[in-house]
């Protein structure tokens, strides 16, 4: 089965027009994030991934939310702790030959070059949420990125930009 990981508060940054509403204090906390966790849930659900949503997190915790999608929670501290581990989620996975396509949602650059060096696809958060039906199409052109979800339903690439 296909493997997608997020990179959580990534993606609540990036897209802050689908999820500001449930930011508080300007960031995005607990109800951000269990926002993201029911859009992900009405829109992943049937699509035959294997997906792991990862925020950091004081405690290391894993909860299985479907059968589709774990929230992990790093655990430890310091910056980048998501980001961690899932680069020892992709080095788990790249250490079975059996193992399915993976793609990283993150805009992190580190992040999105490490993964890509372990053989993942990357995807930027907006085109990720605008291939799902997130965000309209104008959104991920703005940022000049493609949608490229690989999804049961098949999804149009948003417009080109005026030249």
């Amino acid at each position: 089965m296909p493997t997608l990981l997020i990179d959580g508060h990534n993606l609540l940054y990036a897209t802050w027009a689908l999820f500001g509403a449930h930011w508080e204090d300007e960031h995005p906390r607990r109800a951000a994030r269990e926002a993201l966790i029911a859009w992900l849930l009405s829109r992943l659900e049937g699509e035959g991934l294997d997906t792991a949503l990862y925020f950091d997190g004081p405690a290391a915790s894993v909860a299985a939310r479907s059968p589709s999608l774990a929230v992990v929670y790093s655990g430890g501290e310091g910056a980048q702790r998501a980001d961690a581990a899932i680069l020892r989620h992709l080095a788990r996975l790249s250490a079975d030959a059996r193992a399915a396509p993976v793609t990283v949602v993150t805009r992190d650059l580190k992040l999105a070059r490490r993964a890509r060096k372990r053989g993942a696809v990357v995807v930027d958060p907006v085109a990720f949420c605008t291939g799902l039906g997130g965000l309209p199409p104008d959104a991920a052109a703005a940022t000049g990125t493609s949608v490229s979800v690989t999804r049961s339903t098949p999804v149009p690439p948003p417009p080109a930009a005026p030249e």
